[in-house]
């Protein structure tokens, strides 16, 4: 019983972060509730966190002016990547998914018809005894920002994303990209940490439990100069 109330209390927290932020930034968010619009609108399921993500990742990619991203795992923020993309001319973006459906849901959210962006499948590789995945074969090419987000593991048909993402542990070693964002996967971020002795790690706030006002969503790493 405590604890429901518990976990009630922390959901009521995060809610008024929420309207709170939404009425000091209700001019940005104009934008993304367009984006999850279209993205209920393709039968994408509703997310307390999802609005509010968005923003994050919008405003990162304008502080941060990446001229290449690479996108490991489609959603909603494919469409804040293509959006970026159309606002500065010059930049590049690949995304990966192992499933050729929720590419082209993600595509088709984002409208993307014209924007320098690449939409790749490609196979995703399960090792269950680390646990781990990755995604075969992706391009070997510099990037200045990496999002990482797939691809889950299977465990009993049901998707987790327990598992290290082991693309971005190869990445440090050959090109390190400047900017890395973790969405939330524990895991990734606790082998980033150990692995990478280049990079500023600073978790999400959601995983050390000090969310406030103003929270940081995604865990993000950024190289040393």
């Amino acid at each position: 019983m405590l604890g429901r109330l518990k976990v009630k209390l922390y959901d009521w927290r995060i809610s008024g972060i929420h309207k709170r932020h939404r009425h000091q930034h209700a001019a940005d968010y104009l934008f993304i509730d367009e984006v999850i619009s279209r993205y209920h609108a393709n039968g994408g399921l509703a997310h307390p966190y999802q609005h509010y993500k968005l923003l994050e990742l919008r405003a990162l990619l304008d502080e941060r002016r990446p001229k290449s991203i690479l996108e490991l795992g489609s959603g909603t923020t494919t469409a804040v990547i293509v959006d970026y993309i159309r606002r500065y001319p010059g930049t590049q973006a690949t995304v990966i998914d192992e499933s050729e459906k929720w590419l082209e849901n993600a595509r088709t959210i984002a409208k993307a018809e014209g924007a320098d962006v690449s939409f790749l499948v490609k196979a995703k590789v399960e090792d269950p005894s680390r646990p781990s995945t990755f995604y075969a074969d992706i391009p070997d090419s510099p990037y200045d920002f990496v999002l990482v987000d797939g691809p889950s593991l299977a465990i009993n048909g049901k998707s987790d994303k327990s598992a290290v993402n082991t693309n971005i542990l190869d990445l440090i070693k050959s090109k390190p990209p400047a900017t890395i964002l973790i969405d939330i996967r524990r895991a990734t971020l606790e082998a980033l940490t150990t692995e990478s002795t280049g990079y500023s790690v600073q978790p999400s706030d959601l995983i050390t439990k000090r969310v406030r006002d103003g929270y940081q969503y995604f865990s993000i790493a950024t190289r040393f100069q």
